[in-house]
């Protein structure tokens, strides 16, 4: 029998475009739809900047474009930008509305996500408040982890992931170091002395050369242009690359060009993008500097790193709900691997639920059970972190059942779940479910996948709990 975990979000996602879009955010007027040719849409809000630092419409921008690069290569995908009209200051405009503004826009443009957040300056310093909302009205169901079989189980063996909404780590940085970055010419790009369409043109650089970024004002880049100076190219016709990729192991290797023969290898760590290219048959590239030197490496070798955790938590979330798994849990493990991610702990506790479904589901649970550890270290640390949430426990409950096949080692976790919540639907679910495999066999798919169902003590277990969780709440 074939057993598989499901992740199961609410549309099936098949449309090969993916792309981004500005629209205008203001209060009681939802933007026209935008995008429409996309399934799987999230909203980037402009952040709020209630001290003037100018860096609200730049951080917004920024995580706009990075979640483009990030997501560049999924069939379906759309980001939109919601901005305040004529570069209005939203705390004027929304005032304590931010919040409920931002839901607005996602919902008017059928988004499944919306980020929102701010950024204060204090002595020279940024500290950006990040948050994340999964849109309820966006759904029809919560994601969910469930067992699927071949031939079918017979049974709906399934729990949620939760938490709709996280409040990512405060962020501390400079100015430069946001923006700190290379950018890539695209056909039409315009290099001005000022950031104005109207301003003297500088140059027209090469398409596919890259400048340094030295500042962000009002979607315009301030570069460098060798022996020319500063100048100013709108965001619009740039491709914005990661600042840094991670090598992690010792396969990944220089090439001369995209795509190129491979060289010499690279020495794990992390290293500056200066450029980036596609390469027919191979994909896309990332040029690094090494060792002072450059060189070119595919982007499946590498992992890329984001100026913000965000643009990695929404990565991994676009290819979770694109059946990307491992993908997904690359960018999961590149969020938490972001410092300072462990400030807010059920924010924490979803990401570890989100990566242990991403190394498990849609593979075939009966290959997993004869790994040296099966992966289900990700769902005890969100026990860890979030010991009082019963989906938390029901999600581990149906990962052991999927690896390892056994209802004993199942029991303490439901158990856990309706002790914490009597009234508990998955759990007591899930409770009675298994009760009718233990006495009766039946459904004979669910029960052709366990191991211990006659085990008189797992059976005595599993009676316990069925009438506890058939009696009446404490």
């Amino acid at each position: 029998m074939r057993v598989l975990v499901a992740l199961f979000a609410t549309l099936a996602l098949a449309t090969p475009t993916m792309a981004g879009e500005i629209v205008g955010f203001q209060p009681g007027k939802p933007a026209a739809p935008v995008l429409q040719q996309t399934k799987l849409r999230a909203v980037i809000a402009d952040f709020l900047d209630p001290g003037g630092s100018g860096m609200g419409n730049a951080i917004s921008l920024i995580i706009w474009r990075e979640v483009l690069t990030a997501i560049a290569d999924q069939a379906g995908a759309g980001v939109i930008l919601a901005k305040a009209p004529g570069n209005r200051p939203l705390v004027d405009l929304l005032q304590e509305r931010y919040h409920e503004a931002a839901l607005d826009a996602a919902r008017s443009q059928a988004a499944r996500m919306a980020v929102w957040g701010s950024v204060e300056e204090h002595d020279g310093r940024l500290f950006v408040s990040t948050y994340l909302s999964i849109i309820p009205d966006a759904r029809s169901a919560e994601l969910m982890l469930r067992l699927e079989g071949q031939p079918p189980l017979g049974a709906d063996v399934a729990a949620e992931i939760p938490h709709s909404r996280l409040n990512l780590p405060l962020v501390e940085t400079k100015r430069q170091s946001l923006l700190q970055r290379s950018v890539v010419m695209r056909n039409g790009a315009v290099i001005r002395k000022r950031p104005d369409s109207r301003a003297a043109e500088v140059t027209r650089p090469a398409v596919g050369s890259a400048l340094e970024v030295s500042d962000l004002v009002d979607g315009w880049f301030k570069v460098d242009v060798p022996n020319l100076g500063p100048g100013y190219v709108h965001h619009s016709v740039v491709d914005v690359p990661p600042q840094l990729v991670d090598v992690r192991g010792a396969t990944t290797r220089l090439s001369s060009a995209p795509g190129g023969r491979a060289g010499s290898p690279v020495p794990p760590g992390s290293y500056r993008v200066v450029n980036m290219r596609y390469a027919g048959g191979s994909g896309l590239s990332y040029e690094i500097a090494v060792s002072g030197a450059r060189g070119w490496v595919l982007a499946t070798a590498v992992r890329p790193r984001f100026s913000l955790p965000v643009v990695h938590l929404v990565a991994g979330l676009y290819r979770y709900q694109l059946g990307r798994y491992a993908e997904a849990r690359g960018e999961f493990e590149q969020y938490l691997a972001s410092p300072g991610v462990d400030t807010d702990n059920a924010s924490l506790a979803m990401v570890y639920q989100l990566l242990g479904a991403s190394q498990v589901v849609g593979k075939d649970a009966l290959s997993l059970r004869s790994a040296s550890a099966p992966p289900i270290e990700a769902f005890t640390r969100a026990i860890e972190l979030t010991p009082y949430d019963p989906a938390a426990y029901n999600l581990r409950a149906v990962a052991v059942l999927a690896l390892r096949g056994r209802l004993g080692e199942m029991l303490p976790d439901l158990a856990k779940a309706t002790d914490l919540d009597p009234d508990n639907p998955r759990a007591r679910s899930l409770i009675t479910l298994l009760n009718r495999v233990t006495t009766t066999g039946e459904p004979s798919g669910l029960r052709r996948l366990v191991a211990d169902a006659n085990d008189r003590q797992v059976r005595d277990e599993v009676a316990r709990l069925a009438r506890r969780a058939d009696g009446p709440s404490q």
